[in-house]
């Protein structure tokens, strides 16, 4: 999807036969659904966000459908871009974690933008390092706060240092 932004189907984007089994397929059933699209929100050429949208069996075609979320997104990736363009679109304040005091500055922003959602890649690319030390990085934070895996990292960093921990 990044490759050529376009609206896809649920079974697109997961493949058919994991879609058969998906609990989210399960899920909009429960409610009534049958179809669902996702289409891109992009800024210039960078993927922002997605729009998903759902359908009631027989109310809309899929080619329809298709084209009126295709239609949606393009009209809200164009708003973005000009907000973007005109400064009206501010990205949200990063949070500095709490845990990070004390952390050598790199490894203070990998933790920092860990907090923020980023995966390694997007780490990666965004402080101009291979995502191999990235990985590194993250490896020697799970150690240095005795976390376990990266979520329960993000834990430990946005802890209050003052808050007590959790019983096990």
């Amino acid at each position: 999807m990044r490759d050529a932004p376009r609206v896809i189907d649920g079974a697109v984007l997961v493949g058919a036969s994991h879609w058969r089994r998906s609990p989210f397929r399960d899920h909009l059933f429960r409610w009534g659904f049958t179809q669902s699209l996702c289409g891109p929100l992009c800024v210039g050429d960078r993927l922002v966000g997605v729009l998903y949208a759902a359908s009631h069996e027989g109310r809309v075609r899929q080619d329809g459908l298709r084209d009126r979320v295709g239609l949606i997104c393009r009209a809200g990736s164009l708003a973005l871009t000009t907000m973007a363009e005109t400064g009206r679109l501010e990205p949200p304040p990063v949070r500095r974690p709490l845990g990070t005091a004390g952390l050598p500055p790199r490894s203070a922003e990998v933790a920092t933008r860990l907090c923020a959602g980023g995966s390694n890649k997007q780490i990666a690319r965004d402080m101009q390092i291979s995502e191999h030390t990235v990985k590194e990085h993250v490896a020697n934070l799970c150690r240095r706060f005795g976390a376990r895996n990266r979520t329960d990292l993000v834990g430990c960093l946005l802890r209050d240092p003052g808050e007590a921990l959790p019983r096990a």
